[in-house]
């Protein structure tokens, strides 16, 4: 008789862990699903997301990020080098002066620390402010 009390409790208690699991399984089993597509949806619009923010970033040229096409003569020099540094002191570009020309990318609306540089001669130094909302400017030296 014990044999048999034990053997009808293994039975109810293995039924109720399976019929448990099978009745969570069931309940939670949708719940679980949407969760697994609105973190897919969300992953997939993070990705686009990113893809789009890369192709900006990726973008050059003028009017692109407040960026400007800065162009001009340099009347000291034939030839040379001019170096743009923001006012953090970040140098923002060097460019050959050719034929005493240069052009140059910067950002409008910052102001440019600028060091005409002639080989075997000093410098001169210059400061020079971008403007904002425009695609081209000129500066001559």
């Amino acid at each position: 008789m014990e044999g048999k009390i034990i053997g009808l409790f293994l039975i109810a208690l293995i039924g109720g862990l399976a019929g448990g699991f099978g009745l969570s399984y069931i309940i939670y089993q949708p719940q679980v699903q949407n969760l697994q597509n609105t973190t897919n949806n969300l992953q997939n619009q993070v990705t686009n997301l990113n893809s789009t923010l890369q192709s900006l970033l990726n973008m050059s040229g003028a009017g692109v990020s407040n960026q400007v096409q800065v162009s001009g003569t340099v009347s000291i020099t034939q030839t040379g080098t001019i170096q743009f540094t923001n006012l953090v002191g970040t140098i923002e570009s060097s460019v050959p002066i050719t034929n005493g020309k240069y052009s140059i990318l910067l950002v409008g609306g910052q102001s440019y620390h600028v060091y005409v540089s002639i080989p075997g001669a000093y410098g001169s130094s210059y400061t020079l402010y971008v403007p904002l909302g425009v695609t081209t400017f000129t500066a001559n030296f």
